[in-house]
């Protein structure tokens, strides 16, 4: 007997994922994600087979420790329904820290950005530590060692306020040099100190 298809509709998600909720790991975030979807009440489209599952596409996962403002993912229904009310009937569900910014219906298929040229822009935080304050037993390294890696482009460098310096730049998504590398470690500025406080992806290029 053939089975019968069932006409997928392509739900873009945009959401971010900071504070506390920037130590979940990728598959923790996509049970919290599932979940939700499930407590919603949504239309899910399921994979078929003996283990049917939620068809959603996260292709580039969020490194732990690293808050993200413009996640993206693909979710996928087998009813088309409002978009609107899909963000709004996730967020009841959601934690703090995890919250759906926007959500567009692809009226043709179009995957999120893949391959080798994919670039991802980060801000790095920095704070400068005071003459005595006790040194971290961090890694220490200058700056420049740090973003003078390879394909890391378009950096930026701007001082916010008295010891708090804002880094933007951009890094293919497949370097060697990861965000969370960044983490907990210490950099060295125009001679002065610094703890990187936090790093942040803002959006795939």
């Amino acid at each position: 007997m053939n089975e019968i298809l069932v006409e997928k509709f392509v739900y873009r998600i945009t959401m971010k994922k900071v504070g506390a909720a920037k130590f979940i790991s990728h598959l923790d975030l996509l049970d919290i994600l599932k979940s939700a979807i499930g407590c919603a009440g949504l239309p899910v489209y399921y994979s078929k087979g003996f283990n049917p599952t939620m068809k959603m596409s996260y292709p580039y996962p969020l490194p732990v420790g690293v808050s993200g403002q413009n996640e993206v993912f693909d979710l996928y229904l087998n009813k088309k329904i409002p978009a609107a009310s899909i963000a709004r009937n996730l967020n009841k569900y959601l934690m703090d820290g995890i919250h759906i910014i926007e959500v567009g219906r692809i009226e043709k298929r179009r995957p999120i950005k893949g391959g080798q040229n994919v670039k991802t822009s980060l801000i790095m935080t920095l704070l400068r530590l005071n003459d005595d304050e006790k040194m971290p037993d961090y890694t220490l390294c200058p700056i420049s060692e740090i973003l003078n890696g390879d394909n890391v482009d378009d950096i930026d460098v701007k001082y916010i306020m008295s010891g708090m310096v804002r880094i933007s730049f951009k890094l293919c998504i497949d370097s060697k040099l990861k965000p969370q590398k960044f983490l907990s470690g210490l950099a060295v500025l125009d001679d002065r100190t610094y703890r990187v406080a936090a790093v942040t992806r803002v959006s795939l290029i």
